[in-house]
């Protein structure tokens, strides 16, 4: 059996060493331990906690070497993307949370494996522009937001989840089995098929009173109705109203009867999981917000701290190339990323 990989804490992340244990239920119905806020060592053929390394990111720019190296990427005679989703953060995030050691090495793993990509780009003399960003956001473990500076976050009750409810709704309005489908606390609710359809607007009034009368941890709860009616989003993504935000991912065939908004700092999962303590997915900034950077070879710096849109990056791509993207067929708009007088969206 091969040693135990082990990981040296980065200096940088030093000071994010804070080991803390978390209960949670196991298979069997026992309370077990689960601890975060260390670097664990990888045991070989251990495929989470590869995943959960280093590691795992590393590889994966190890195969986005490979591609553009075999593929000969930029040197046949038109615009290639290559486009490299280093997905072990998002597993770190999630398993062992965002504010903890594990994120920051595995960050630190991040800005190393992509140096060694550079560094192949540029030995290849193939002119490259680099563009980095996040698909979402996301919200460390409310356990250790409460021990720093955060004592009012927490977990939503169990008695928000679609199962508990709809137990409740159905003895309440004294229907034969559970009005609302799926497991959930937050986000799109569904009512069931088989409420009757001279009901449905009784029973989901009588679901949106139950959420809402839960004000220690829901924000508001808005119908369908409610959503369609909202303001189209508009300007700066970061002054949409609620509302707004709602709508601006809500679609008419698949989005719920209703939609739960939680308190900010509120997690959706009632208790701890092993290997899943935080998530993402609200309405609030720090779900939403991402970084967004563009860079190339001589490009001259500047940072914008305003809101735009991930729905930009495809437009200025385009712009960056010489492609014009006709206005109206696309969401988005170019950003201008040349600092001062030049213009890159200039003709698009």
């Amino acid at each position: 059996i091969a040693q135990p990989k082990t990981y040296a804490v980065p200096p940088q992340c030093q000071r994010k060493v804070q080991e803390l244990v978390l209960p949670y239920k196991g298979k069997d119905g026992k309370i077990e331990q689960f601890v975060i806020g260390k670097l664990e060592p990888r045991i070989a053929k251990d495929e989470l906690r590869w995943r959960v390394s280093p590691e795992s990111d590393a590889a994966t720019v190890d195969m986005a070497i490979a591609a553009f190296q075999q593929m000969k990427l930029g040197s046949r005679g038109a615009t290639d993307v290559l486009a490299v989703s280093l997905s072990g953060l998002d597993l770190v995030g999630h398993s062992r949370g965002t504010g903890g050691v594990e994120i920051c090495a595995q960050l630190m793993g991040v800005d190393q494996s992509l140096a060694r990509l550079f560094a192949v780009l540029d030995a290849s003399g193939v002119p490259y522009a680099a563009m980095l960003t996040a698909d979402h956001g996301g919200h460390d473990a409310p356990e250790r937001n409460n021990l720093n500076a955060m004592p009012d976050e927490g977990r939503a009750a169990i008695a928000l989840s679609a199962e508990f409810a709809g137990k409740t709704l159905a003895k309440q309005l004294n229907l034969a089995e559970s009005p609302l489908v799926g497991r959930a606390t937050a986000g799109d609710m569904y009512l069931a098929e088989s409420v009757p359809a001279e009901r449905r607007a009784e029973v989901l009034a009588a679901a949106v009173k139950y959420y809402a009368d839960q004000t220690q941890f829901v924000e508001g709860v808005l119908t369908r109705a409610d959503i369609e009616a909202a303001p189209a989003p508009s300007g700066s993504p970061e002054d949409w109203p609620l509302a707004s935000r709602v709508r601006a991912s809500y679609d008419k065939e698949r989005s719920g009867d209703f939609f739960v908004m939680l308190k900010p700092g509120i997690h959706p999962a009632p208790s701890v999981m092993q290997n899943f303590i935080a998530t993402h997915g609200s309405v609030w900034g720090y779900d939403r917000r991402v970084p967004i950077l563009f860079w190339w070879k001589g490009v001259k710096p500047f940072e914008q701290p305003n809101g735009v849109e991930t729905v930009d990056i495809m437009p200025t791509l385009a712009s960056l190339v010489g492609l014009t993207v006709p206005k109206d067929q696309i969401d988005g708009r170019c950003l201008d990323v040349m600092a001062g007088q030049a213009d890159n969206c200039a003709g698009q």
